[in-house]
């Protein structure tokens, strides 16, 4: 929870200074898609360039995702994009560009951050936990989990059966 709010502070600081950072792929990813969904795109294509994701035509219904986000290098491009569009297909009409832009963020942080279970080094728990302070509202991620939990040394002991 802590890793996705970071996450998302991240990249709304980044995209309030200009589009995401992206790297272009060697060998483009593609993925079908409509041509309701090609109206789409073309249409959100400020969104796009504001995440760092340039799409081109790669046939009469295949788009090629030639660049993408660097902080999204761990997600599948196709995958992530194709999520994208659906998003947009629920917001299109319905809200404000920096609005969509705002829910696509919170989504990006969300598959980007560390998951329950991932294994995590010491020096990686300790550049997060550093990583805290330099955010504002860290204590909940952008869906409202908390982050930390204070537990009085009465309440560990009872949860151990030491009462």
């Amino acid at each position: 929870a802590l890793h996705e709010r970071i996450m998302f502070q991240l990249l709304i600081k980044k995209t309030e200074q200009g589009p995401l950072e992206s790297q272009r792929s060697l060998i483009p990813e593609t993925i079908d898609v409509t041509e309701n969904e090609i109206a789409l795109i073309e249409e959100s294509e400020d969104i796009f360039k504001q995440l760092g994701i340039e799409l081109s035509s790669f046939g009469p219904r295949t788009m090629a995702i030639q660049s993408f986000p660097i902080l999204l290098d761990k997600l599948g491009p196709a995958l992530f994009v194709r999520d994208l569009i659906d998003k947009l297909k629920t917001q299109a009409g319905k809200a404000s560009e920096e609005e969509i832009i705002h829910t696509v963020i919170d989504m990006m942080s969300c598959k980007a951050a560390i998951k329950a279970g991932d294994k995590l080094t010491h020096d990686e728990i300790k550049s997060l936990l550093a990583q805290r302070n330099q955010f504002d509202r860290t204590s909940n991620c952008p869906h409202g989990r908390p982050t930390t939990i204070h537990l009085t040394m009465a309440q560990l002991e009872k949860q151990f059966k030491r009462t």
